[in-house]
């Protein structure tokens, strides 16, 4: 009951389709927003045999490379959703399937085997991801108020982590939230939860050492190689795509490359009444 009032929570960010498994030990649900395989990508996804489970909030971009892989060694989809690749590629390379994703990703996979799941948020955490520890075990969400309103009869205010965010506008604690008893896993980690407990890991962290030995020119044309690359990866979509156009180096970039394609794309500038600095028309 507690998991469908949290989809039902959340349904403004996912009002195409919802979905509750349980078992003795675990529970997930998911509020779908449709991107990718419309028809059949209702979450949440298994595998062949059912033995693994997955709710998964975000896009992984390179899933049709994955899905031939792994096609090609044999796994069997059951849907077109680009989630399902990360259930096949737990089977073949366990926790280190985090390595071969490319993408947005918040998501839980739950091993009916092992009874043990693994939780795991993108590299650069584009994805939000908070979890607490409570009587009955934990319990993890995308969004705060989720667990703050279900699963909290008690809460208590962290100070620091508030001011800290009236003072520089956002918070600089990445692992603490407002509230004491929530914390996120942070960017480029994952945990395990199992009879054992809560542990948590990082796989990826940035590494600013130098290695490219190209001449500048070289090294502009990477770079363009590279935002051309990621640009129409991240096109990929069964539903129509645009871009956050502010005007700016960055969004210009992205749509004049976005043009390039040959898609329709199509663009979207925030604007407000009244004179505001953070007018984008």
């Amino acid at each position: 009951e507690k998991l469908a009032s949290m989809n039902q929570e959340m349904h403004y960010r996912g009002p195409n389709e919802n979905g509750v498994w349980t078992d003795d030990t675990c529970g997930l649900a998911h509020t779908r927003l449709s991107i990718i395989g419309l028809e059949n990508g209702k979450q949440p996804l298994f595998n062949e045999d059912k033995s693994l489970v997955l709710i998964c909030n975000g896009e992984i971009y390179n899933y049709i490379e994955l899905k031939q892989d792994l096609v090609s060694k044999g796994h069997v989809f059951n849907s077109d959703s680009d989630s399902e690749t990360i259930l096949h590629l737990y089977e073949e390379y366990g926790v280190k399937c985090l390595e071969h994703l490319r993408g947005m990703f918040a998501f839980c996979l739950w091993n009916t085997q092992t009874k043990q799941l693994f939780v795991a948020r993108d590299r650069v955490g584009e994805k939000t991801l908070y979890y607490a520890q409570i009587p009955s075990g934990v319990v993890f969400c995308t969004e705060l108020k989720g667990i703050l309103k279900y699963y909290l009869d008690k809460t208590q205010i962290d100070g620091h982590a508030l001011a800290e965010s009236i003072r520089y506008n956002y918070p600089i604690d990445l692992k603490n939230t407002y509230i004491e008893q929530i914390k996120r896993i942070q960017a480029g980690e994952y945990a395990l939860v199992d009879s054992k407990g809560l542990e948590v890991n990082r796989y990826w962290k940035r590494d600013l050492t130098p290695k490219f030995k190209g001449t500048i020119d070289e090294a502009k044309t990477e770079i363009l190689r590279l935002m051309r690359e990621s640009v129409n990866l991240c096109l990929r979509s069964d539903v129509p795509v645009a871009v956050l156009l502010s005007g700016g180096i960055d969004s210009s970039a992205i749509a004049a490359l976005a043009k390039e394609t040959g898609r329709e794309v199509h663009v979207i500038t925030a604007g407000y009444k009244g004179q505001h600095d953070c007018d984008e028309r």
